[in-house]
């Protein structure tokens, strides 16, 4: 192996709850809050008492992936729930769900940067490593940013312009961004940058400048029933599996490997397989009852497992 080893780190919800950001599971909980009182969420939360007999009090919830699996299930065997969630009403629940992942993350916009965030970017990234993230939020995103880096998303946007700083990383994000648009008109896609975040979340919506139309948020949703048609997120991800393929070491931060991640649980296998490095793999994750170990050893082989948090891993680094 090299002395100056091309690492790739793979960062998961984990790698951003030490920040507030609300993982999958919450989501739902969410929907009962009282910060979130629009008709589309009302929407969600009608569902969830008629179809899932859930309430206030309700201490035990559905994974949301579940639910948004029984939607896309619905939707491709066209099958309605009842006379109230024919098709129409459950292709609004549908966008709806989607609508309720910006919002929940919706905060993150005002956070710039991050100090673990940081931390990670001065302490463990190298010219040749890549970051890799399942992630729709910006923290990383930020922190590079403002720390001076220039980011190679793998896909071309419409709008960003290329930084003259020296440094570029790859930031392959497999799932979309909080910071992305795009047009379904001629599927340009815009990126937005920190200081024009709160155009995304804005009453007003963003339109394309080629033709007017309404731009929409680009995210992969956490659904059993994944589809993965958009072709710049099909780049992003054959970018992902080349990195993989030449990675020296793997590192996974906050990864949770759960059952919904089959399509990349397959990418991340196919690309280790064809990877002649034979390359470390490291999991930090603070999981104490071996559940998250063993998900991966059933998949990857024997794994260097190093239980703690992202923080606490930086700082004993």
């Amino acid at each position: 192996m090299s002395s100056n080893p091309r690492k790739v780190f793979l960062l998961g919800a984990g790698s951003s709850a030490h920040s507030g950001a609300p993982l999958g599971k919450h989501f739902l909980k969410l929907v009962y809050s009282d910060q979130h009182k629009d008709k589309r969420i009302q929407n969600i939360k009608t569902f969830l008492e008629k179809y899932f007999n859930i309430n206030k009090n309700t201490e035990i919830f559905p994974k949301f992936e579940e639910v948004l699996s029984f939607i896309d299930i619905s939707l491709q065997k066209g099958e309605a729930f009842s006379k109230d969630y024919q098709e129409q009403e459950i292709l609004q629940l549908r966008t709806d769900l989607n609508y309720l992942i910006w919002k929940a993350l919706e905060f993150v916009k005002n956070i710039p940067g991050e100090d673990t965030h940081k931390l990670f970017i001065q302490s463990q990234l190298d010219k040749n490593d890549a970051i890799i993230s399942l992630n729709y939020d910006t923290l990383i995103d930020f922190s590079l940013e403002k720390s001076g880096y220039n980011i190679d998303y793998g896909i071309p946007f419409a709008n960003k312009d290329i930084s003259t700083t020296q440094s570029t990383t790859k930031l392959l994000k497999l799932h979309g961004s909080l910071n992305w648009l795009y047009c379904p008109g001629c599927y340009s896609i815009y990126h937005y940058s920190y200081e024009r975040m709160n155009n995304i979340f804005s009453q007003e919506p963003e339109l394309c400048k080629n033709d007017g139309i309404y731009l929409k948020g680009i995210i992969i949703p956490p659904t059993y029933i994944k589809e993965y048609l958009d072709p710049f997120i099909n780049m992003i991800w054959i970018k992902a599996g080349n990195a993989i393929r030449n990675a020296d070491e793997i590192y996974f931060i906050g990864c949770s490997f759960s059952d919904a991640d089959m399509w990349f649980k397959f990418l991340l296998k196919k690309s280790l397989f064809l990877n002649p490095n034979s390359p470390d793999v490291f999991v930090v994750n603070p999981e104490k009852r071996g559940i998250i170990k063993k998900r991966y050893e059933r998949i990857l082989g024997p794994v260097n497992y190093i239980q703690k948090t992202f923080a606490d891993w930086l700082h004993d680094e």
